[in-house]
């Protein structure tokens, strides 16, 4: 996404940028299950092997972008809830 301004942005850009947001946090947050279950799955089935070692940094790997992408949505929401109460 282009680096603008969130007041530059119209209110329907705004709303629309928050579905994204939300939409991108929800992907983030099933494929970090996945990983999680696949990662104890294999520590069960196989012990700590290199692969389920490996595995380990991706959850956590996700997790920082799911806190950079929560941080967004937040200023995001912050803005409409600004507009919506000036009106």
């Amino acid at each position: 996404m282009k680096n603008t301004s969130l007041k530059n942005l119209s209110l329907a850009e705004l709303q629309k940028r928050e579905k994204t947001y939300k939409g991108v946090l929800g992907g983030i947050i099933g494929v970090l299950f996945v990983l999680i279950a696949a990662v104890v799955f294999l520590i069960v089935k196989k012990g700590f092997t290199a692969i389920s070692i490996a595995l380990m940094v991706m959850p956590i790997s996700l997790i920082v972008i799911m806190a950079a992408n929560k941080k967004g949505l937040d200023e995001i929401k912050a803005e409409i809830e600004s507009r919506e109460i000036s009106n």
